[in-house]
């Protein structure tokens, strides 16, 4: 029947349903969908109720016919293959469950944390849940569900990057029904309605022996004790767990902490894949921190749940109740325990996190160092190769010049070799008298081969140094254009000087000339003339 505090609609809470594209349900031919434990009457001593183990349910209406057991309490059984598989359990089935005990809707979910999947995700599992809901003869029906997740080993044959431990989980619903007895109203007894999902083997063979041992079932078979024998089971494998991944973190960081690492030795036996393996690690210890932090506020929810719902009873032993809630209070203490050993692996996890980043840093800060010098020592021999070049390109220069002095002499000596110097008959040497012709024609041979030299570099090749833009006009322009073309090969270290943004300088006038506020002039010290942008002024 739907509920003030329902949270969804039928239409919502189908689509959520079907998010899961039919990854949730599936009825496994061979086994059981639904498994009833109940706890009635027995057929000697009427005052003496027994435990019956394994009914197997498959349609409604068998589920209908065994759900109007008297007894004071019930159990379902839901279970699946493993952990990431769908419910052994038909969708129909399911639901006709449900709806025979008025299931309030929060317990959805829960059961929307199972199903196929490929990852698990540690923000899809709730809280616990608590609702109590008023009745005519002025009783409550108290409903709860929670998911408690525990910590076993897989007895795996592991590969890289799996863990030899894995989280389950077990979904529990109570409801708690007032029922009348003798049909007085005052007297007002209660009947447990338990639907378990995914329970433990340990904790199917606890109950089993339960039921054989010369137990009083009355507090054997509590719903409290049921709750305690249920939060016990999820508690038993947390400190292996966590002791292993110290060790794990232990095993990396000592690795660490004695490696040694420097210019000279390197010792260091690390690397990415090890980054790889501690992150792995530092996800699964974040994911232990959500799990532990969520499983102690349900520890917390229980042992407060256990205490209220029992105030409004007065079917079972006050000591046997005390003990009983006592020992969920210890689990609580331990649970706390728990938590702060998880932020402690975080913070470990998270130094040797960093220590190994640190170490991957300075050796590669080592290595580039090395790569440093030896790029140092390469450019040391190629300033040298390009200094001895330098002198070779001088000396070749040299030479060069020299022979183009003498070129012109070379040709007309050879031209004129035997002509103007020959023997006479007695062995004499003899010169002609039109010696001279050899200097006349020789020497402005050379003179036109530097000026054609010097043509072809500064006019031809554009290397002659720019000259500041004048508004000059007439004869005085090209006059300052012939003097700035002859000069510039004798004074252009000293009127051209590059901008060398290294050595500061910009691109102003060059040394030595001042400009002149009010005139802009350009004066060339020790030159005999200068010149001006507003008029032209030469001399």
């Amino acid at each position: 029947m739907p509920s003030y505090l329902d949270l969804y609609d039928d239409e919502t809470l189908q689509s959520r349903i079907d998010e899961k594209n039919g990854g949730l349900f599936e009825a496994c031919p061979g086994r059981p969908e639904l498994q009833l434990n109940c706890l009635s009457s027995s057929p000697s001593r009427s005052d003496v109720p027994s435990y019956a183990l394994g009914h197997a349910i498959q349609d409604v209406q068998e589920l209908q016919d065994l759900s109007n057991n008297e007894g004071p309490l019930q159990v379902y059984t839901i279970r699946h293959q493993n952990t990431w598989s769908t419910l052994d359990i038909s969708e129909t089935l399911f639901k006709g469950l449900l709806e025979r005990y008025d299931v309030f809707q929060d317990f959805w979910g829960c059961v929307l944390a199972y199903g196929v999947k490929c990852v698990e995700n540690e923000f899809d599992f709730p809280g616990c849940r608590f609702q109590s809901t008023p009745t005519s003869n002025g009783s409550n029906i108290f409903e709860s569900c929670c998911v408690l997740r525990r910590a076993e080993r897989n007895n795996r044959t592991l590969t890289k990057g799996q863990f030899p431990w894995s989280i389950r989980q077990t979904a529990v619903y109570h409801r708690r029904i007032p029922i009348e007895r003798l049909g007085d109203e005052r007297n007002i007894g209660y009947r447990s309605v338990f639907i378990i999902i995914s329970p433990s083997e340990a904790f199917e063979k606890q109950m089993e022996r339960l039921s054989t041992d010369k137990i009083d079932p009355q507090y054997a078979m509590s719903w409290q004790n049921i709750f305690r024998i249920l939060v016990s089971d999820s508690m038993k494998g947390w400190q292996g767990y966590l002791a292993w991944m110290e060790r794990e973190i232990k095993d990396h960081s000592n690795r660490l902490v004695f490696a040694t690492i420097g210019p000279e030795t390197t010792n260091l036996s690390v690397d990415f894949a090890d980054r790889q393996a501690l992150k792995r690690l530092e996800d699964r210890v974040t994911e232990v921190r959500i799990i532990l932090q969520t499983k102690q506020d349900t520890l917390q929810q229980i042992s407060q749940i256990t205490r209220k719902i029992s105030r409004h009873e007065s079917c079972v032993d006050d000591a046997a109740l005390n003990a009983i809630i006592e020992r969920l209070d210890e689990y609580v203490t331990s649970g706390n325990t728990n938590q702060q050993r998880g932020e402690a692996l975080q913070w470990r996890v998270d130094s040797v996190t960093k220590l190994l980043s640190d170490l991957l840093s300075y050796e590669d800060a080592f290595t580039l160092k090395d790569i440093g010098r030896e790029a140092q020592a390469e450019s040391k021999a190629m300033h040298e190769l390009t200094e001895k070049s330098s002198k070779d390109a001088s000396a070749v220069k040299t030479l060069t010049i020299i022979s183009l002095v003498y070129l012109p002499i070379t040709v007309v000596t050879n031209f004129f070799s035997s002509e103007f110097v020959h023997t006479t008959d007695t062995g004499n040497m003899q010169v002609s008298r039109s010696t001279w012709l050899l200097a006349v024609i020789s020497l402005p041979l050379t003179l036109l081969t530097i000026a054609c030299w010097w043509y072809w570099v500064y006019m031809r090749l554009g290397n002659l140094p720019v000259s500041p833009k004048l508004s000059l006009t007439g004869s005085s322009t090209l006059k300052v254009r012939l003097q700035d073309r002859l000069r510039s090969p004798f004074f252009r270290t000293r009127r051209s000087i590059a901008p060398d943004l290294e050595r500061g300088s910009d691109n102003g006038p060059p040394e030595g000339c001042v400009p002149s506020p009010a005139s802009r002039s350009y004066q060339m010290p020790g030159r005999g003339w200068s010149m001006e942008t507003g008029s032209t002024k030469i001399g």
